[in-house]
């Protein structure tokens, strides 16, 4: 884009389109990267009116995309709570995502707010505020593009956490967003050359370079991911179902049970849940409350076949022949 506008040469500006088309198709996140794209613009060049005709084909691909993705998922975002809830949910999460950005403590894979605390985050945004008036700003629409990136980089997953009825939020999406509070701290007036600044920097960098290597383990496999899902997220049911489906591969059906039971707990609407427990419960020699558990799958979910033949299979388990064949 910057290309296009220096040179004027229309291959560039086509290229940048097909980009933008790419990153749509790969992740709908990349609908706020006009906004940036403008913000970006008018801090370094100032209002244009070369930009105009770029809004408007940003806008006229993000419809078209918009209409596309809304034919084939056929809803606009995921509000499984009221609207009041989310927009409440939406504000502490984004404290609590600034919170983790400055002090990365108490890190969770999925966090939610009932497990996380806000604290920190209001506490983060006291030092900025502090850090802005104690050192001052060298360059005032600098600062205010690395803020206004760091906060449209966040919207987007900030909301999809804060409208699910779960209430995870997805940590590893506020890395990405870093880039625009690294821009702000970049326009802080102080020296870069002096011994404090090298010292300050250093100790930070061997601090975060010690906390990434001790949560690598974390992500070395699908069992270790859930592990420390359970134990930094234990109100989240997925880590629950996961952990279960993996006992039950391995045969061990009781623990799988356990597991199950926590996540029906935590999440008795899931009917896909259900199932996982009436089959742990047919395992076990448990044919009724198999049955029972097929049933309330059937009932909390939409048409699925696979519901209705296990409960065939385990009516036809206690001969109960009748009502296998009214399935």
């Amino acid at each position: 884009m910057n290309k296009f506008i220096i040179v004027g040469k229309t291959n560039f500006l086509i290229l940048h389109f097909v980009f933008f088309i790419c990153a749509l198709f790969t992740k709908e996140s990349a609908i706020i990267l006009p906004f940036i794209y403008i913000a970006t613009y008018y801090t370094f060049k100032g209002f244009s009116k070369k930009i105009m005709p770029l809004i408007a084909s940003w806008l006229i691909i993000s419809i078209a995309w918009f209409m596309l993705r809304n034919s084939i998922i056929n809803y606009l975002l995921p509000i499984e709570t009221n609207f009041l809830s989310s927009i409440k949910n939406f504000f502490l999460a984004f404290l609590l995502f600034i919170g983790k950005a400055i002090f990365p403590i108490k890190q969770s894979v999925l966090p939610t707010l009932k497990n996380s605390t806000v604290v920190v985050g209001i506490s983060s945004i006291c030092i900025l505020v502090f850090a802005t008036f104690k050192l001052g700003i060298n360059n005032k629409k600098i600062a205010f593009l690395g803020l206004f990136i760091f906060i449209m980089m966040l919207i987007i997953p900030l909301w999809f956490g804060a409208t699910k009825s779960s209430g995870e939020h997805y940590e590893h999406r506020l890395y990405t967003s870093l880039i625009g509070l690294f821009l702000f701290f970049s326009s802080l007036k102080f020296n870069p050359n002096s011994k404090t600044f090298n010292y300050v920097v250093s100790i930070l960098m061997f601090s975060f370079a010690i906390k990434t290597f001790m949560r690598m383990d974390v992500y070395k496999n699908k069992m270790s991911f859930t592990e420390s899902g359970i134990k930094e997220a234990p109100d989240y049911y997925l880590f629950y179902v996961t952990k279960g489906e993996d006992f039950y591969r391995k045969k061990d059906f009781n623990n799988a049970l356990t597991f199950f039971n926590k996540a029906i707990e935590l999440r008795s609407d899931k009917g896909d849940i259900y199932s996982n427990r009436g089959s742990a419960n047919f395992s076990l020699g448990l044919i009724k409350e198999a049955i029972a558990d097929f049933t309330q799958a059937i009932n909390k979910s939409e048409f699925k076949m696979e519901y209705y033949l296990n409960r065939c299979i385990a009516l036809n388990k206690i001969n109960d022949t009748q009502n296998a064949m009214k399935i």
